[in-house]
């Protein structure tokens, strides 16, 4: 394969990489003693919102190439500056060429590329890089070689903790949880213990950083200081050891973006001792006394960590229960009691419950008087306490003498369709009270619910009765379901196909 014709397919294949997304091979001459073109790619600036990189070209005698920038879709563009004071250097369709029959001088800066970051997230290697093609070497016996390209942006992105034990007593132990390192903007941290009942002292002046039941978080469009100290735990002390690395140490879920969508593998270096070894000397000390119903405790302290080593019960001493008497009388609706209480230990005896006594009612007063179509009101008081009571005097009932049925004439309907029949009764007070069932003599022709809402079926004739609950007096209505050109074949349609 002769040179140009070489020269064109990289021509080519760095079209294709540009436009389609795909990384062109670059060629060489078989000639063993020709290194590759060497390119750093860095990152100059970054803030929260920008980010800029630098291209370098640092050997090996180019008179030749193209560098096409390959952001990730968290970046847009911004601006592509080329070094002006590079002859043969330019930029065509944010392709960076150089081009003259003079090698480039090594660690040569080529371009600055600015990008608008999407979301506040640090970059790392993944997120930029270039493609570099048509690389040519020699002034004269111009040779194709490969480019390799440096990529030294951060590998991938990190969060780093450190848990220690800043100080242990008798009752209780302080943990520290520090923030070392890391591009994380957000992040919680969970205590995971052998111990319970801890308060979380967080650190105050950080902003984004908050605690909720024990649990840290961290929201912001920027990581952390180094060793910015998160939080101090405090225990009380129930077991009777010190405390070794087993006892506590802490989870992690951190992300490099605030929306929690680019998960960060943490590392986190506990520094707590692995084991303790408790080393007593002289007699027992009285930490709890003994009382009424509660046994003592006597311990021996670790001479070096100041835990216990070594704990025994004192028994019991009844002599010690202080008794009083307690009582309340009994009311209407709650009993009474009598005991007596230690006050010591709050032990009751010779407990006594005093039944209520049940309320004493004045006989029934009228408050308001029933009508037809609204319940009457009666009351009455305890003559012991403020309770009142009240209760519902029945409506008063007027029977249904006639049933007025509307729409007064026989009702015709078509297939499928719906009516209401509407009921007047004689007297008209007599509606209040009443109650009324409905009946329909072919169901299967018209139906009817408990409402009087009539539903056509089929065609044919049915006769809908409604009547009084007590069945003395009934109204009847005669239904006709009609043929109409439409209903009918609705008709066929559904006894044909169901």
């Amino acid at each position: 394969m002769n040179k140009i014709l070489k020269r064109t397919i990289s021509i080519l294949l760095v079209a294709v990489m540009l436009f389609g997304g795909t990384s062109a091979p670059s060629f060489a001459e078989d000639d063993s003693e020709v290194k590759n073109a060497v390119f750093n790619v860095e990152m100059k600036s970054e803030t929260e919102t920008e980010v800029t990189f630098t291209v370098t070209y640092v050997s090996n005698g180019i008179v030749s190439f193209a560098v096409a920038a390959v952001p990730s879709a968290g970046l847009t563009s911004k601006s592509i500056a080329i070094n002006s004071a590079v002859e043969g250097l330019s930029l065509t369709d944010n392709i960076a060429t150089y081009s003259k029959p003079v090698e480039l001088t090594e660690n040569t800066l080529i371009a600055e590329y600015t990008y608008t970051k999407v979301k506040p997230t640090r970059i790392i290697k993944s997120d930029f890089n270039v493609n570099v093609d048509s690389c040519v070497v020699g002034a004269e016996d111009r040779k194709d070689i490969t480019a390799t390209v440096n990529n030294l942006l951060p590998e991938a992105h990190s969060a780093e903790f450190t848990v220690s034990r800043v100080s242990e007593t008798l009752t209780d132990v302080k943990f520290d949880i520090t923030y070392i390192s890391g591009d994380a903007l957000k992040f919680t941290v969970a205590p995971t213990s052998t111990l319970s009942n801890g308060t979380v002292a967080l650190t105050e002046g950080v902003e984004g950083l908050t605690e909720t039941e024990g649990v840290i978080s961290y929201n912001g469009n920027t990581p952390l200081a180094a060793n910015t100290k998160l939080a101090e735990i405090t225990y009380p002390k129930t077991a009777q050891t010190g405390i070794v690395k087993a006892d506590f140490s802490i989870t992690a879920n951190c992300f490099a973006d605030p929306d929690g969508e680019v998960a960060i593998t943490p590392v986190i270096n506990n520094t707590i001792p692995e084991e303790h070894t408790h080393v007593t000397t002289g007699d027992y000390q009285v930490t709890v006394a003994a009382t009424c119903n509660k046994k003592g405790t006597k311990v021996k302290y670790c001479t070096e960590c100041g835990a216990i080593a070594d704990t025994q019960e004192i028994d019991v001493d009844p002599s010690k229960h202080k008794y009083v008497e307690r009582f309340r009388d009994p009311s209407c609706e709650d009993d009474g009691y009598y005991y007596k209480q230690c006050t010591v230990c709050k032990q009751k005896t010779e407990e006594e419950i005093i039944p209520k006594t049940g309320h004493s009612w004045t006989d029934w007063t009228t408050v308001k008087q029933p009508t037809t179509s609204q319940v009457g009101i009666k009351r009455r008081h305890c003559k012991l306490c403020p309770e009142i009571d009240e209760a519902e005097i029945s409506r008063i009932v007027v029977p249904v003498k006639e049933i007025i049925l509307l729409p007064e004439e026989d009702i015709k309907m078509e297939y499928k369709k719906t009516t209401q029949i509407y009921i007047n009764v004689l007297p008209e007070d007599s509606m209040y009270s009443a109650e009324f069932k409905w009946k329909s003599s072919n169901p299967g022709v018209a139906s009817v619910d408990e409402n009087g809402l009539v539903t056509a079926h089929s065609f044919g004739t049915t006769k809908i009765t409604v009547t009084t609950a007590d069945g003395t007096v009934t109204a009847v209505k005669k239904v006709t379901v009609q043929f109409s050109f439409i209903s009918f074949f609705i008709f066929l349609y559904d006894l044909i196909f169901g």
